[in-house]
């Protein structure tokens, strides 16, 4: 998964000083600070993360689809696997999430676009006209949502070396962004990323899109983000800044990794209980009916600790 890590990365004493006292997440207590839980779960939705994550590691289950948001699909074993403690997420779940964003919110409502992480990540190794097809394709076929040119913030989720970080390109402020919660931009993982997706990016866009647009003014920033705490979350960190970045928003104050097992949970509820999943939910309410545990249990196979179900 993820490794390595930056010691210039690290808030000074100062930083991290005015990060607790001035942030939303925290509260004062008697001199004492005690963090607010910014993402409750309730009771069920833990008990259906927890079946959500055991058919992730069922034989029988695992390859049914979870999750149909039209055309855009993932498995049990995507979900389950993604969103567990632990999981490292995949393509398949990041592009589920780009179609709810899509859906919750229309790019012409939102300004924004999210693109699939496959985008992102062929922009980065941009170097064959298949791959410019490719890139070509997506992005007219964003501009028959809303033109692409008009919107104001582009996302892309990308994987590079197992580690997820989150590239923006920030139109109406002409910005170029990177959302890492590993590496830092001095890193020389960021170092060569940067330079490869923003001499790409330009030239695509003047390819496919503007041949005229002038990038000249364009600045890159690194927007302060809480850092991972282990090498797995980098992915849940990403679709966090993806559903609440906008310039100006400072992510300290929404979340930060103690944060990210709830959302965990959060998610694998919000994605699959969705009204525009289409896929039958009964597998998952009804998990615990007489009959339908015991296939799922003799069917599975080695899953974490933090799964074994006791039936009530």
């Amino acid at each position: 998964m993820c490794t390595g890590t930056d010691a210039d990365s690290v808030p000074c004493k100062k930083e991290l000083f005015r990060l607790i006292y001035n942030s939303p997440l925290y509260l004062r207590n008697g001199g004492k600070q005690l963090e607010i839980n910014r993402f409750p779960v309730s009771a069920l939705e833990r008990r259906y993360y927890i079946v959500l994550c055991r058919l992730g590691h069922s034989e029988r289950y695992q390859c049914d689809i979870a999750i149909m948001y039209r055309k855009v699909r993932c498995s049990y074993r995507s979900l389950g696997q993604s969103l567990m403690p632990g999981g490292h997420v995949n393509n398949f779940l990041i592009s589920v999430f780009c179609r709810k964003l899509f859906d919750d919110c229309h790019p012409s409502i939102s300004k924004k676009h999210f693109f699939f992480s496959y985008i992102g990540e062929n922009i980065l190794k941009y170097n064959s006209r298949d791959q410019f097809k490719l890139i070509r394709n997506a992005f007219k076929g964003a501009s028959l949502a809303m033109k692409i040119d008009a919107c104001e913030l582009l996302f892309f989720p990308i994987c590079h070396c197992e580690h997820w970080f989150l590239f923006v390109v920030d139109l109406q402020n002409c910005l170029f962004a990177f959302m890492d919660s590993l590496y830092s931009k001095k890193s020389r993982y960021q170092i060569v990323v940067r330079s490869l997706l923003i001499g790409n990016f330009k030239h695509l866009w003047r390819e496919v899109v503007d041949p005229e647009y002038n990038f000249d003014n364009f600045r890159i920033v690194y927007p302060a983000i809480p850092r991972q705490g282990n090498g797995h979350d980098c992915g849940i960190f990403v679709m966090k800044c993806m559903e609440i970045w906008t310039p100006g928003v400072v992510l300290h104050d929404y979340f930060s990794k103690v944060n990210i097992p709830n959302i965990r949970i959060q998610y694998a509820n919000q994605l699959f209980f969705s009204s525009n999943n289409t896929v039958d939910k009964s597998l998952v309410t009804d998990f615990f009916r007489e009959g339908k545990l015991h296939l799922v249990r003799k069917s599975t196979t080695s899953p974490p600790s933090e799964f074994h179900i006791t039936k009530k």
